[in-house]
């Protein structure tokens, strides 16, 4: 009996092969594309995260509170304006001519047609003839002592509002040094250009323009194009990625300043004069027929004048003050207060009659430009009343945008005759022409001479986006 013993086949065949390989294929582009996407989206966070820290260097963290107020420390808190490269937040920068000498710049245009942009490596002291760092010194004070001429490119501390300014750098924290080109890279990495200085932006392509300042991002593909932060799905991160600081985030618009003023009395014993008297005349009729005597009727007494003083102009002497209710210079006794004038038997103490009962008054902003203070925003002129009382003045200053920062304000006589213009005022004269026609006497209109009240100082103020400066209390 014979038997006929089938194999069965193992193995796949060839549609089964084909089957399997599409699919593994199809999985592998998957993988792949999906690993693409991570890779592409980290990137995409970097560069956010980078674009976010630079954003915080140049304005601060105005969101977030420091013992109760804004944190504007910053690129812009310091130097009073936007950087002209981002290499400005790790570094300071300088022009120089082409003879090497240090200039002085207040934009890139200023440093246009010199000679480079220079980086301070070693030392913010810099030697004027050929900008050499000075190593070792690190204050201003020590720098403007160097024998030969030297400038001071760092901080410093203003000697009238006690304001730090300059830069004080730097303001990212970053593993890599200033001069590397990846040192505040995107997440892309860029390595060329086209011109917009890798060097100093270390590949993004900044722009400040109406006072918006942009940050950008070349993307995945690594040329200029639409901007869109976040990508559709289409996009595959191809497009730019611009980040904005808006003006009105790294300044404030100042219009108008409400503060609440506690005016001077001059009714007190601190605008008294102490006026001599002549005890032993006590009749009108012998005062006014006795030579360099003058009977004043509100007081009921004789007092001392100076006769060969005829004019308010000619009555500048420390020892005499013009009288206008008697139309006399008067004598007086200096450096008195009110307990010793009314205990000496030749004087009488009363309130200067020469003081007005209205003071005009103006306010003055002190801020940052270029590292340095600037001149100060004046305001218009207000008047107030001179009797003790608090009361609310609006200063006027126009729209001006005033770098954020810890800045100072500061209120001050106006319209007032100063003697020497050393701020010292002359009372006894209220009236421009007057003043102006005397000898060695200026009219001022508003000088940092004379602060209001007298026994007030300037005062720091934070300026921050979104916090209002109003209802200040002097």
């Amino acid at each position: 009996m014979a038997y006929h013993t089938h194999y069965k086949q193992v193995g796949f065949t060839l549609i089964e092969m084909m089957v399997v390989l599409t699919i593994m294929v199809a999985l592998a582009g998957i993988t792949i594309k999906s690993t693409n996407d991570m890779a592409f989206h980290a990137r995409y966070e970097q560069t956010q995260d980078m674009a976010d820290r630079i954003k915080k260097a140049i304005a601060g963290h105005p969101g977030r509170l420091v013992n109760g107020q804004p944190d504007v420390n910053g690129y812009v808190a310091d130097m009073g304006r936007a950087p002209e490269y981002l290499r400005d937040l790790l570094q300071a920068g300088y022009c120089r001519t082409a003879l090497k000498v240090y200039v002085s710049h207040t934009s890139d245009a200023n440093c246009t047609g010199l000679n480079v942009w220079e980086w301070a490596v070693n030392s913010l002291c810099l030697k004027n003839s050929d900008t050499d760092s000075v190593n070792a010194i690190s204050t201003k004070v020590d720098c403007d002592a160097e024998a030969l001429p030297h400038t001071w490119i760092g901080s410093d501390v203003d000697a009238t509002t006690n304001l730090k300014h300059g830069w004080n750098g730097p303001y990212i924290d970053t593993i890599k040094p200033a001069d590397n080109k990846g040192a505040l890279s995107d997440g892309w990495k860029r390595e060329t250009n086209n011109g917009d200085n890798l060097d100093f932006n270390y590949g993004w392509t900044i722009a400040n323009v109406g006072g918006v300042f942009s940050i950008e991002s070349y993307g995945r593909d690594q040329a200029g194009g639409v901007n869109e932060c976040f990508p559709a799905t289409t996009d595959e991160y191809e497009k730019d990625c611009v980040t904005t600081i808006a003006q009105g985030e790294y300044t404030k618009d100042i219009g108008t300043l409400s503060v609440k003023v506690f005016s001077d009395d001059v009714s007190t014993s601190s605008t008294g004069v102490c006026t001599v008297v002549d005890g032993t005349i006590l009749t009108s009729a012998t005062c006014n027929s006795t030579s360099n005597r003058e009977w004043d009727a509100t007081y009921n007494q004789c007092v001392d004048t100076d006769d060969t003083m005829p004019a308010v102009t000619d009555c500048v002497d420390s020892n005499r003050r013009w009288d206008q209710s008697l139309g006399e210079c008067t004598q007086t006794l200096p450096g008195t207060t009110n307990n010793d004038c009314i205990n000496t038997v030749l004087g009488r103490w009363n309130f200067d009659t020469n003081a007005t009962t209205s003071q005009d008054i103006c306010a003055k902003i002190f801020y940052r430009i270029n590292g340095e203070i600037a001149s100060p925003l004046t305001s218009g002129i207000k008047p107030v009343t001179r009797n003790g009382s608090q009361q609310d003045v609006i200063f006027n200053f126009g729209a001006t945008n005033i770098p954020n920062g810890i800045n100072a304000i500061g209120l001050y006589m106006s319209n007032v005759c100063e003697i020497d213009a050393t701020g010292v005022i002359d009372l006894a004269i209220t009236d421009a022409p007057t003043c102006t026609t005397a000898v060695g006497k200026t009219w001022t209109t508003c000088s940092s001479a004379n602060t209001y009240p007298a026994d007030h100082t300037i005062k720091q103020v934070t300026f921050a986006p979104y916090k209002a400066i109003n209802n200040l209390v002097w």
